[in-house]
């Protein structure tokens, strides 16, 4: 492994031949710290990237041979392992770009050449791999990315500058490096980005069975039984299709004729935290907010409308645009806003779609980078709700550390395995089914607790066959992270109530002591099938057959679990979608 000199590219792509960075090396154990700081020599400079380390990893491997992990953009981002030999994968459909790529990036369409958000993971056969990545605290969006050149692999590891100014005779701390080896180097990174997190709740949401038809005698009605639930249900969370249109997140819609105040009150009555889905950086052309405020929307260098989405529940041709996050007028209203719901009683925000703030356009503060401006419009709502309990959605995750208390950390389950929207669309990496949902919670595993509580999105039992339904609820039981069932409650049968039961108690015996999760074959291959949580004295092992035939397993623990004397698993059958789980005592506790 070569260290090459970093570099800075001005908005034309050049190197700045003038601005250098420096190094600074702290050793720790297997383990190394970069502390970078920019120099700037010459005149003023208009930066794209900041590159501080570039490495050449030197192989005779044949770029199909060599892996790469890939780390998504936000949320939705589809995320697993890749070898070289593969292009990145990218939505067929161009209006749902945004909700899944980082729109500050150019699109990378040549074999090998792979770009992952905030730390990435290369393994080459015969050497130990080798995990980069940034540390907080960041102004700037980061990246590590790749790609193959002959008898070797090049490594940047960079920081997305915007045409921010470096001016004249500037020194500039950047957000120091991780670079470690091994199996459990990963996992060292990971608990670098430690956060004290809050405890965990556990809910019943609106939007899996409901979607925008939910109304507020079904609301009632839901919560009648979830006041009866046998487990430890605390939150109650409304999700879209209350409002009267995107953006007047106060103004409900004729199905709620109470309004949002009564149903909070309502719900605290019954015992539980009354919960509310808004997305605070979108808003549709017809609402009050963009009618009255069209200065607040975000707009392009052309003056054009940012879309952020699609949505076709919001209608066939109906579009959300991003708003201006960095507009001193909108934060002001979504303090307003959140402050208002926070006294009407609510104790747990969902808030989704908020790579919205974080989208390329002219914004009113040109001085502020997009991860600043995303994380300004956060900080404003944190402040506004104080203590209640955040759920950040469609976020970059980086964006969120230190402000929201869960992430989620793939895109929605569906009441389905896969279907065409992901195969032919999102190709079979990317948009919504449940195979996607659970392949991003596998991938991002080691990140639970530590940036934030993981959230694998809602359990559902609807329309998954029986063996989905246990896979679904194994997953995320074995996450460690949130747990927020959404059928209707008063549906429920026997089988379907033994899944949830299952889940509920899986995740409190995994809750129960400190765990380290990982997906422990995530460089082996796209879709992992092994979930790890990882106590000092015992170990939970689910073990997974994501395809679409039965298919034996036999796992060499030995591989993942440092324990004298563990003993590997000989071939079990599983079915298709299917899953086994164990629980492995250490010898001697």
């Amino acid at each position: 492994m070569t260290r090459l000199p970093g570099e800075v590219l001005d908005l034309d792509g050049r190197r700045a031949e003038h601005v250098r960075i420096d190094l600074a090396e702290e050793r720790h154990g297997e383990d190394t710290l970069w502390h970078p700081e920019l120099v700037n020599e010459g005149p003023e400079v208009r930066a794209s990237f900041a590159c501080p380390l570039v490495l050449e990893l030197k192989t005779g491997e044949p770029p199909e041979r060599i892996r790469f992990l890939v780390n998504g953009y936000s949320s939705f981002s589809g995320s697993g392992s890749f070898h070289l030999g593969e292009t990145e994968i990218d939505s067929r459909i161009p209006w749902l770009r945004p909700v899944h790529r980082n729109l500050h990036l150019p699109r990378q369409r040549q074999p090998g050449h792979l770009t992952s958000s905030l730390f990435g993971v290369i393994a080459i056969p015969g050497e130990d791999p080798l995990t980069v990545g940034f540390l907080p605290p960041q102004d700037h969006f980061a990246q590590v990315r790749v790609h193959p050149e002959r008898g070797a692999v090049r490594l940047w590891a960079q920081l997305q500058f915007e045409g921010q100014r470096i001016p004249s005779g500037a020194h500039l701390k950047l957000p120091s490096l991780f670079v470690g080896r091994g199996r459990g180097a990963l996992d060292r990174y990971a608990q670098r980005l430690s956060r004290e997190p809050r405890p965990v709740p556990a809910g019943w949401c609106t939007w899996y069975h409901y979607y925008t038809r939910i109304d507020e005698a079904e609301c009632h009605r839901n919560l009648d039984h979830a006041r009866r639930l046998p487990w430890p249900v605390q939150v109650f969370q409304l999700d879209d299709g209350y409002q009267r249109e995107l953006g007047d997140w106060l103004d409900t819609n004729e199905k709620f004729p109470s309004g949002l105040a009564a149903l909070a009150r309502r719900v605290r009555d019954a015992g539980l935290v009354p919960g509310l889905w808004v997305a605070p950086f979108i808003a549709r052309l017809g609402s009050r907010l963009a009618r009255e405020h069209p200065r607040w929307l975000l707009r392009d260098r052309r003056g054009r409308r940012m879309v952020a989405l699609w949505n076709p529940m919001w209608g066939p041709l109906s579009f959300a645009y991003a708003m201006d996050a960095t507009h001193p007028e909108l934060l002001e209203h979504l303090r307003t806003v959140f402050t208002a719901l926070r006294e009407q009683g609510f104790g747990f925000f969902k808030l989704d779609f908020l790579y919205a703030a974080a989208l390329p356009g002219a914004y009113h503060d040109p001085g502020l980078t997009s991860l600043r401006a995303l994380r300004e419009g956060l900080r404003i709502i944190r402040e506004a709700v104080g203590d209640a309990y955040i759920l950040g959605c469609g976020c970059p995750l980086e964006a969120g550390a230190g402000l929201v208390d869960s992430m989620r950390v793939g895109n929605d389950v569906t009441p389905y395995w896969s279907g065409l929207v992901d195969r032919f669309i999102g190709r079979g990496f990317e948009q919504l089914s449940t195979r996607n949902c659970i392949r991003n919670t596998l991938v991002r595993a080691p990140f639970n607790l530590r940036l934030f509580h993981s959230d694998p999105d809602c359990l559902i039992t609807t329309g998954l066959s029986p063996a989905e339904q246990r896979t679904l609820a194994q997953v995320a039981a074995l996450s460690g992270g949130t747990l927020m069932i959404s059928d209707d409650l008063g549906e429920l049968d026997g089988a379907r109530r033994d899944v949830l039961d299952f889940a509920f108690r899986l995740s409190a015996e995994v809750r129960a002591v400190p765990r380290a999760y990982s997906a422990p074959d995530v460089m082996e291959q796209r879709l992992p099938e092994l979930q790890l949580a990882l106590g000092p004295d015992d170990a939970y092992l689910g073990v997974y057959n994501f395809g679409d035939r039965p298919a034996g397993r036999t796992i060499r623990v030995s591989d993942f679990i440092p324990w004298p004397g563990v003993k590997d698993i000989q071939t079990v059958e599983i079915e298709p979608h299917g899953c086994r789980l164990f629980h492995l005592v250490r010898t001697g506790t």
